[in-house]
């Protein structure tokens, strides 16, 4: 969904060193350990220390749904091999490398999901706030975090969520909290209307969905969310989940207690019991989280006379905090005393925002192009984009399937070609593209030759073509090997 008393271990695994420039004493930048939770659970974690020097400041970074470990892998899935793919989430990665440059200590943990990823049950929000709580109470009993230090909390997506419940319950509270999301991801799908689904916004500005696409998609998303509220665990986990149309919704790491809570869980009692200032940022193009969500939060605690809640929107900003404003914001709002969220970039960050923009930009002018017909907006923007960096594997591949369908085969061979990237998850079907290509041509030796590295490669993901009714799965890619593709695969039945 969305795009689940305190006794701890410490047991110090690992210590990378450093010589500080002056060339004196030894300076540990990183420090892995590992927390033993209530239940016994072993979360890895670590400490990462700026190398400018000793801090008072010390940051938890609480990460979202996604199954993650302290050093910013995701396990997201299993592929239909039953494996679990390994992937690097950028943006916890970019948290974790760069809130040190900014003189923090910060701490990541892994969650519990990726620990123990095929556990039934599944866990729960106040589950995965107390593995925090574990956390920080750890860092207190290692004098790690002491009196004269000053705690803040980060929430990302899910995790806004969580930190919304852990500051609930500290005696002794942090200085301040961070929610990068809206905190709440709760909406009465009872009363309410499709109009006023938080969703609505964001697919009509980037996705450019019609009235009629978005109900669809809201009536889709009410029939889940008050089919939820009333089945046990077990049908969720054995029918539910992998359902049609259902199993569009979900992954299969996902938790029903916390799908089940988080459409009518509230945190406004939470952050005015705690008493902190409260940082809520979101970005404008925020799907999982949208901006009317997040600004809700926010309007809740005013009306409700809390007086400490700032509230920022990041323009162009996505869920996944591409650009590094968010840093910038974190870093002015805890140093100005929560008084304000301006900042300066510097030329590095901002040349780094600004090919994130022109990435944005091209993004969206790319969900506007047909799959099929012979649109020469199609052709445009493969002229545009051809002698650029700026587009990703994925980008590539998803044009690739465009300019063929709007009859740009030549095009679509070279956007399949850029497609082919090692190691990326879509360079499997990029190659089977391309032996389709080679195949339409006639070159059946190329073409088997191609889905034969195709089918090595297949990381266990299949690639969807709703409109052609194709699905690029193992079965397909042996298929041919043996059949030669041909048009009249197109759109059968």
């Amino acid at each position: 969904m969305k795009q689940i008393s305190i006794v701890c271990t410490f047991n110090i695994l690992l210590c990378l060193f450093s010589i500080n420039t002056n060339g004196n004493n030894l300076q540990k930048d990183t420090v892995s350990f590992s927390v033993s939770a209530y239940d016994g659970t072993q979360l890895p974690a670590q400490i990462i220390y700026p190398k400018t020097g000793p801090s008072d400041k010390i940051i938890v970074f609480i990460n979202g749904s996604t199954p993650y470990d302290e050093k910013g892998n995701i396990a997201p899935v299993y592929n239909d091999k039953g494996q679990v793919i390994l992937q690097k989430q950028d943006f916890c990665i970019r948290f974790r490398d760069f809130m040190p440059t900014k003189g923090y200590i910060t701490v990541t943990m892994a969650k519990r999901s990726f620990v123990e990823p095929a556990k039934i049950p599944r866990p729960t929000l106040d589950e995965l706030a107390l593995d925090v709580a574990y956390l920080i109470k750890e860092l207190k009993t290692k004098k790690i975090l002491t009196p004269e230090k000053k705690l803040y909390l980060v929430g990302y997506s899910e995790g806004s969520i969580v930190a919304s419940k852990v500051i609930g319950w500290l005696k002794e509270q942090p200085e301040a909290c961070i929610l990068l999301g809206s905190g709440c991801s709760a909406f009465d799908f009872h009363n309410k209307t499709w109009q006023e689904w938080p969703r609505t916004a964001f697919y009509r500005k980037t996705k450019h969905w019609t009235d009629e696409q978005i109900r669809t998609e809201y009536e889709q998303w009410k029939d889940i969310m008050r089919q939820i509220s009333n089945m046990d665990e077990t049908t969720f986990e054995a029918d539910f989940k992998n359902s049609k149309p259902h199993g569009f919704g979900f992954a299969q790491w996902e938790s029903y207690y916390i799908d089940k809570e988080i459409s009518h869980y509230y945190p406004e009692a939470n952050l005015i019991d705690a008493n902190i200032p409260i940082l809520i940022c979101s970005g404008k193009n925020d799907r999982a989280m949208p901006e009317k969500q997040a600004e809700q939060t926010y309007d809740n605690l005013v009306e409700k006379g809390f007086t400490k809640a700032t509230f920022r929107v990041i323009p162009g900003e996505v869920h996944q905090y591409k650009k590094f404003d968010v840093f910038g914001i974190i870093d002015s709002w805890i140093t100005s005393g929560f008084t304000s969220t301006d900042f300066k970039i510097s030329p590095e960050e901002q040349a780094k925002a600004d090919k994130y923009a022109q990435q944005e930009e091209l993004l969206s002018s790319f969900n506007k192009l047909p799959y099929e017909g012979s649109s020469s907006a199609v052709l445009d923007y493969y002229n545009k984009v051809k002698n650029t960096s700026a587009l990703e594997p994925n980008m590539w591949f998803s044009l690739g399937v465009k300019l063929f369908g709007n009859g740009y085969v030549k095009e679509a061979r070279d956007a399949f070609s850029r497609a082919d990237q090692p190691g990326d998850m879509i360079q499997s079907a990029a190659l089977v593209w391309l032996g389709h290509l080679d195949d339409l041509e006639g070159k059946r030796d190329e073409a088997v030759q191609l889905y034969q590295e195709a089918l090595k490669l297949y990381p266990g993901f299949p690639v969807q073509h709703d409109n052609w009714h194709i699905l690029l799965n193992e079965e397909w890619i042996q298929e041919r090997i043996v059949t030669p593709f041909t048009m009249e695969m197109i759109n059968k039945e």
